[in-house]
């Protein structure tokens, strides 16, 4: 059976919990069966409430944790980054912000930088003026890994507000 999950936040828990990417309480399994093909993205999630330099040392600390634990386990490394979770941050603002700026000056910047390393946009949790901006700037395709059209599915997103 194939799998393809393009968002699985593992690697948050398995780094704040010093552990092993396949811990077998965890609800990922990762194994190397020959009948079976998967593509797993770990997102490296930051809570909105880090600053700039929290938020880079988590990020640093989770990509080295990911390309050792990917080495290990034998697993090809790709980069995908969601600019926000719901709230503000340093990047822009979420879908849940108060503020709807977009992409802040510093989160142009990361986009440019994120297409220039070959890192995928994921447009996810982001406020709309975020998501035209990204449209505004990239040239190249970015995704939406756990989002659906309001036409399809409209949610109202107050119940995510963290508390």
């Amino acid at each position: 059976m194939n799998f393809f999950d393009l968002h699985c936040d593992t690697l948050y828990k398995a780094v704040t919990e010093k552990s092993e990417l396949d811990n077998p309480s965890y609800e990922v399994k990762l194994n190397n069966n020959s009948k079976s093909h998967r593509l797993q993205c770990y997102a490296i999630w930051l809570p909105d409430t880090l600053d700039g330099n929290e938020a880079e040392k988590l990020f640093f600390k989770s990509a080295d944790y990911l390309k050792s634990e990917c080495n290990r386990l034998g697993i090809e490394l790709l980069g995908i980054m969601t600019l926000t979770w719901n709230e503000m941050n340093e990047i822009g603002s979420g879908v849940l912000s108060e503020d709807k700026c977009g992409l802040t000056d510093f989160g142009k910047l990361a986009v440019a930088e994120m297409e220039k390393y070959g890192i995928v946009i994921d447009i996810s949790h982001a406020s709309d003026e975020l998501f035209y901006d990204v449209v505004n700037q990239t040239n190249k395709p970015f995704i939406a890994t756990h989002s659906d059209s309001r036409t399809i599915t409209p949610v109202s997103y107050t119940h995510l507000r963290a508390h």
